[in-house]
């Protein structure tokens, strides 16, 4: 059971890291756009 969680954990913690990498590539992109919409 232990490692059960252990491995949930791991996920979900690499579910999280994505989604920030998700977020701030996002927010790059569209401060990039705001600068230059051309």
């Amino acid at each position: 059971m232990k490692n059960r969680t252990k491995w949930i954990t791991h996920h979900l913690n690499l579910l999280k890291q994505l989604k920030d990498e998700v977020v701030s590539s996002f927010l790059c992109k569209s401060l990039n756009n705001i600068e230059n919409p051309f």
